[in-house]
């Protein structure tokens, strides 16, 4: 019997050029030829970024001193436990604001050779062999770049994927990205052309609670520690596509 696979792709799925899971824009935007200090410095303006964080995430991590870095303050403001004790927490439309200046002008060459560059999450292509070899479908749902869902796509032999849509002009990024609003609507509808129930499919995501819809519903690496809290959620801590696929392989056995 045909099984859905929704996957997320921030932190499940690429993993960039350092070895560092793939968190939204952070592994193309590395080659954007932008004035980082200036940037950071618009940003602390606009009130998106504090200096203080700027000090504590170098003081942890290093100097910010390319694009990617930028962001990656941003991913500390929003994720870390560290900013959140100290008040300096931001939200995501701020993290994504960071994205946007970090990304602008970033030029679409530049944006496919990061792409190329980087590679699946260890046991992600033997997950996907495994599951097209049991009749899995997998769909991509993404808060980030639908061109990197596509990339993806054709990595795992996806059917069906969606993200927000960055606009290019003149092959450089403008600044302008068409959101997904809430991926819970798009998924509804890609599992509805695919007609696949939630409760014959599996769902894996870092931060998104709309996994918990799922017949088997997986928190890979989450990001989002109310996941861990969820009855009947299974955990990944550790980031290989072995545990996601030891998981799946007892679900489809009791199916």
């Amino acid at each position: 019997m045909a099984f859905g696979v929704y996957y997320d792709v921030d932190g499940c799925a690429l993993i960039g050029h350092d070895n560092r899971m793939v968190y939204r824009s952070t592994f193309y935007c590395r080659h954007n030829p932008i004035n980082v200090a200036q940037t950071r410095d618009n940003l602390i303006a606009h009130g998106l970024l504090s200096r203080e964080l700027f000090r504590v995430y170098e003081s942890e991590f290093g100097d910010v001193n390319d694009p990617a870095a930028l962001i990656r303050v941003g991913e500390f403001g929003r994720f870390d436990s560290k900013p959140k004790e100290l008040g300096m927490a931001i939200n995501k439309e701020a993290l994504a604001e960071i994205e946007r200046r970090a990304n602008e002008n970033l030029p679409l060459d530049a944006f496919y050779q990061a792409l190329h560059e980087a590679a699946l999450t260890p046991g992600l292509g033997d997950f996907a062999a495994w599951t097209r070899s049991h009749g899995g479908r997998p769909l991509i749902v993404t808060d980030g770049w639908d061109l990197v869902a596509e990339y993806l796509a054709g990595k795992i032999g996806a059917e069906r994927y969606a993200g927000s849509h960055p606009v290019f002009e003149g092959g450089r990024f403008t600044g302008e990205v068409r959101k997904l609003e809430q991926k819970k609507p798009v998924i509804d509808d890609l599992m509805k052309l695919m007609k696949i129930p939630y409760e014959n499919s599996i769902g894996i995501d870092d931060a998104s609670s709309v996994v918990t819809q799922f017949g088997l519903p997986i928190a890979f690496c989450p990001t989002n520690p109310k996941l861990r809290e969820h009855p009947g959620i299974v955990v990944v801590e550790e980031p290989h596509y072995k545990h996601v696929q030891k998981a799946a392989e007892e679900w489809l056995s009791k199916r």
